[in-house]
């Protein structure tokens, strides 16, 4: 996606943030940035020519990173249901 200079420097400073704090506090979990797509109310007003999602869906997109991050062994023998 051909984000804006502004968005690009949020999102990695987002990250970066993030991944400098865990390295602080010594914390040995993972960090991940998934930038969501634009909506396709965002692309059509803007005459954009850029991938679009539903909101429902990228919420849904959003439940199922999160449940499919890594965990930790023995946590839940790696057999947690996925969400609805």
């Amino acid at each position: 996606m051909n984000r804006t200079p502004q968005g690009r420097f949020l999102c990695n400073y987002t990250l970066y943030t993030a991944l400098h704090a865990l390295a602080y506090a010594d914390r040995r979990i993972s960090c991940r940035l998934h930038p969501p797509p634009y909506l396709p109310s965002m692309v059509a007003s803007h005459g954009l020519e850029e991938p679009s999602m539903d909101l429902s869906m990228i919420v849904r997109a959003a439940e199922l990173a999160l449940w499919a991050r890594p965990r930790r062994l023995g946590s839940s023998g790696g057999k947690a249901k996925a969400p609805p």
